[in-house]
């Protein structure tokens, strides 16, 4: 199940040009808060978004699968213990393959 906002912030990531901003103004707009432009630099604009993610989806467990369809470095994501290696593909174990 996906969340409207976070379905919001998926087409505003993936979005070409000027559909990246209407999604966002679209996004703000329901949350209350004062219209924004994303920067130009797609970057910054992935900062601008990752910051979104981690408001709307706090403590949900959600964050992990933008973190890991954008695999954003380990600096990105929050919590993250210093000695920690980020692994965003989970080990398979070797008696489920099937031949």
């Amino acid at each position: 199940m996906l969340r409207i906002g976070e379905m919001y912030l998926v087409a505003a990531e993936t979005a070409p040009g000027a559909e990246t901003e209407s999604y966002w103004d679209a996004f703000r707009s329901s949350r209350n808060e004062a219209a924004s432009n994303l920067p130009a630099d797609p970057a910054l604009a992935k900062l601008e978004i990752i910051k979104e993610y981690r408001k709307d989806l706090f403590a949900e467990g959600r964050a992990f699968f933008a973190y890991k369809r954008i695999n954003a470095p380990k600096a990105n994501v929050l919590w993250m213990p210093a000695a920690a290696v980020l692994n965003y593909q989970p080990p398979v174990p070797l008696t489920e393959f099937a031949n």
